[in-house]
C-alpha cells in the first residue's frame, strides 16, 4: 500500500471498514439496506485516486517527497 497516494489509502481502509461493519450486522441480524451503497462509494474514491495518481505521474508531481523528521 505503499505506493498508494492518500485517496486510495483512505478508500481501502473504507472498504475493510465496510466489509467488518457489514459483517456484525450480519451476525447480530439487523438488516441495514444501505449498507451496500458504501461499497461503489469506496471504489469510486479508490478510482479517483487512481486516476489523480496517473495524471500527477504523468505531470512529474510524483517524484518531489518530502521527508520531515
Amino acid at each position: 500500500m505503499k505506493d498508494f497516494n492518500a485517496f486510495q489509502v483512505i478508500s481501502v481502509v473504507g472498504l475493510i471498514f465496510s466489509a467488518i461493519v457489514h459483517i456484525i450486522l450480519l451476525l447480530i441480524d439487523k438488516k441495514v439496506h444501505t449498507v451496500w451503497a458504501l461499497y461503489p462509494t469506496w471504489l469510486f474514491v479508490f478510482a479517483f485516486g487512481y486516476l489523480l495518481k496517473r495524471y500527477s505521474d504523468k505531470h512529474g508531481h510524483q517524484h518531489e517527497h518530502h521527508h520531515h523528521h
